[in-house]
């Protein structure tokens, strides 16, 4: 046990050396993880437990349900954690967890090389297990720490020797059916490990079928306990889909990933010589150095370090020059398993057979980072070195025994010795969580989002979920494997739009949402110079997105399909939207060739008024408060034109200004326009493409001219990217988009210019 606590100590050396005032790798994922164990252990201590859907729905990306299964939920590690946490604080326990897998994984893996090869040597087992258990590439997971919980691949490797290297008589249905019950096992730990291990023995089943073709297809025995297993693997069975049947609710909201992510991400050629520069011995190929170039994807830091390499090269050698028929059949199986596994997930030039490979692996579509595949071929690897091993028993005095072990020891040890490694200011972070916590209880917050602070958004995002499980107030913040769609403010950090999202719910059928009412005490959180600032939301300064029209008291938007939806302040509070319906169907903001104009609550029901281009024919709805229903429609010809529907705009930034007309664009980003008179100005008005206001933020493309003639508005907007551009055609009257014209080629573009107002 000396050597893995020896190992672990190497590399988790910056938390221990500094007494936890730093935590290894970043504020992210470790910490992440740290809110999911903590989680855990919380719903299951308490009477939460008898309540599923709060361990599966806690309180970030509030009010959406079901959000846990957007990551690894780490129901297995939670067991390890707990069992720290009844003694330590959160902090202790997480190291203290991290530190017992990483044993675990030396202690699993040792035995599975004793079992395979037992006649071997006993330094190679060890020495094989310390390298391929602290290999670089496992130990890059520091950074990703719910990937560290291999040690359930140790019995699912003595499997696989079997299926190689057994007689094929020998291998029953018992067998079988114990490597699925440790593949299932594995399914509480991490779905990564669980369907790359199933690679791994889908790949020996193989060789042993052909072994079992080979010999006669006799029959195969059913073994012994075979009754017991089935019964085992049927509980695990069905224990395995009831905790992933929240995560098939996630893929049927997301989607699968997309061949061409997954592909993107599989391991190179060059990632194999690829990792960061923390290593004593450094990888062939850094980041930023030569050779770097070729490596692409996601967590491609797959060097599995020089001591790997030297035993599996020396293995290659022995398996070459020995002369021994069984041993020579049995590392020439386990070689071909190998080769097998390496270049069935490999990426070529955007090409992989892996696609077709993991159609039969559960899971394996929901997969983003598919490059972690390598990360259990490194550990496949021990199994061919350990074998091999065999051969390399030689015949020493007691001392020269000793030094040789000692020496080979340090190799290893030196080979997977960590240096520069990252770590973060624990102490400060903890200082801001407990100043965050203490100020929102305070204040009365009944949610809350964490505002920009130092560092990258997700650290932002993590900060606020420790705060919510300290407190148990709801936060709007997040992190995860998938976000909220619909306009959630990911890396904006402007709280007022989380909030305006949040009130979106009833209309978002993308996601599931809490039954609750949504919260009226608000509130936004800041951090300026370790000191936290709490600020109560007033109704009137939350954003919505997709916005229309907003009064004082009233906002209608589109969603995302391009329905109309609307809400009201009610007792200083906005209502949940609701849709405008006609025959109880939601309706369509485009109703060309009308445009909205203005809109107002009176009395008991909403009042809108669309216009027709020139500004002088309306069509004015009555629209129930209470159903959204449309209660009645009238044509008014020549009527008193209402206020415009943007004549309560709020802190206009002007863009573009010229002698008749100006542009630009309010709170909310949407393109307002207004005329200029000699010694006064019109109305600010929006333009209203298909009854949706036109944004400014529009990618590449931007406004380089206008020109307003015969009460037609004429706004050229080019791609900053390419020579073409479009002339949009605006009824000045009404705002309303009449279509454009596409112009392409710089010589053409030059001529409009002349003809517009161009600054």
């Amino acid at each position: 046990m000396l050597l893995p606590l020896v190992a672990t100590l190497m590399v988790l050396w910056p938390s221990f050396s500094s007494g936890l005032s730093r935590l290894q790798t970043d504020p992210g994922d470790t910490l992440l993880n740290l809110y999911f164990l903590e989680h855990a252990y919380k719903h299951f201590t308490t009477s939460n437990i008898i309540s599923p859907d709060k361990y599966w729905s806690p309180g970030y990306f509030w009010p959406v349900k079901g959000t846990l299964a957007w990551s690894d939920h780490l129901l297995g590690p939670s067991v390890i954690y707990a069992a720290w946490r009844f003694i330590f604080n959160p902090f202790t326990s997480y190291l203290a967890w991290i530190s017992s897998t990483l044993i675990l994984n030396y202690v699993s893996l040792r035995y599975a090389m004793v079992r395979i090869s037992p006649n071997t040597m006993s330094i190679w087992p060890s020495l094989i297990s310390l390298v391929c258990a602290f290999n670089p590439a496992l130990i890059q997971q520091l950074g990703h720490p719910q990937l560290l919980s291999v040690f359930i691949f140790g019995p699912i490797l003595v499997g696989c020797s079997r299926l190689l290297n057994s007689n094929v008589k020998e291998i029953t249905y018992s067998d079988y059916c114990q490597i699925a019950i440790w593949l299932l096992i594995n399914g509480f730990f991490n779905i990564y490990i669980f369907v790359y291990s199933c690679y791994c023995v889908m790949v020996c089943s193989v060789i042993h079928l052909f072994r079992l073709i080979k010999s006669g297809l006799k029959p195969i025995a059913f073994g012994i306990n075979l009754r017991l297993k089935l019964s085992i693997l049927s509980f695990l069975t069905v224990l395995n889909l009831i905790i992933y049947i929240p995560y098939l609710s996630t893929l049927n909201v997301f989607g699968r990933r997309s061949s061409a992510e997954i592909i993107r991400n599989l391991p190179k050629f060059s990632s194999w010589l690829y990792s960061s520069n923390y290593n004593v011995l450094p990888s062939p190929i850094t980041p930023g150095g030569i050779g770097s170039q070729f490596v692409s994807g996601v967590e491609q830091e797959l060097f599995p370090g020089w001591m790997v390499i030297m035993l599996f090269s020396a293995s290659l050698v022995t398996l070459i020059f020995c002369k021994y028929f069984n041993y020579r059949r049995d590392c020439i199986r386990w070689l071909l398993a190998l080769t097998i596994l390496f270049f069935l997930c490999l990426s070529i030039d955007g090409n992989s057979a892996w696609i077709y490979i993991s159609k039969f692996l559960p899971g394996a579509s929901s997969l983003r980072a598919s490059s972690r595949v390598g990360l259990i071929i490194i550990l496949f690897s021990s199994g061919f070195i350990v074998k091999s091993s065999e051969n390399w028993n030689f015949s020493f005095s007691q001392l020269t025994r000793g030094i040789t072990y000692s020496l080979v020891l340090i190799l290893g040890f030196i080979g997977i010795w960590r240096i520069r490694q990252p770590s973060f200011d624990l102490t400060t972070w903890k200082k801001d969580v407990d100043n965050i916590s203490q100020k929102i209880n305070d204040a009365g917050c009944e949610t809350f989002w964490l505002e920009h602070s130092k560092g990258p958004f997700w650290a932002r995002h993590i900060k606020a979920m420790h705060v919510q499980l300290r407190t148990s107030i709801p936060t709007l913040n997040g992190y995860s494997g998938h976000f909220p769609g619909s306009n959630w403010p990911l890396k904006d950090a402007n709280g007022k739009k989380a909030f305006g999202w949040q009130y979106l719910s009833p209309v978002l059928t993308k996601h599931k949402f809490r039954d609750e009412q949504a919260k009226q005490f608000n509130c936004l959180v800041s951090v300026h110079d370790e000191r936290a600032i709490v600020q109560l939301l007033d109704s009137n300064e939350i954003i919505f997105p997709d916005l229309i029209y907003r009064g004082q008291f009233l906002s209608l938007l589109s969603t995302k399909d391009d329905y109309f939806i609307f809400s009201y302040i009610e007792q200083g509070h906005w209502k949940r939207f609701k849709y405008i319906k006609k025959n109880n169907l939601p309706v369509s903001v485009d109703q060309t060739p009308w445009a909205m104009y203005s809109a107002k609550i009176i009395e008991d029901h909403l009042r809108i008024d669309y216009v027709k281009k020139g500004g002088n024919t309306y069509w004015v709805w009555k629209v129930s408060l209470k159903t959204g229903e449309i209660l009645s429609q009238e044509f008014i010809d020549n009527s008193p034109k209402p206020t415009n529907l943007t004549a309560n705009i709020r802190e206009p930034i002007i863009f573009y200004d010229t002698k008749n007309l100006q542009l630009a664009n309010d709170i909310n980003n949407r393109i307002i326009y207004r005329k200029v008179y000699p010694k006064s100005f019109g109305k600010w008005k929006m333009i209203l493409r298909s009854g949706k206001p036109v944004y400014r933020n529009r990618g590449s493309f931007r406004i380089v001219a206008i020109k307003l003639k015969d009460n037609i508005i004429n706004i050229f907007d080019i791609d900053n990217n390419a020579p073409h551009g479009y002339i949009w055609n605006i009824d000045a009257p009404s705002g309303i988009f009449l279509g454009q014209t596409f112009v392409k080629g710089n010589h053409k573009i030059i001529e409009q210019l002349k003809s517009m107002e161009f600054n």
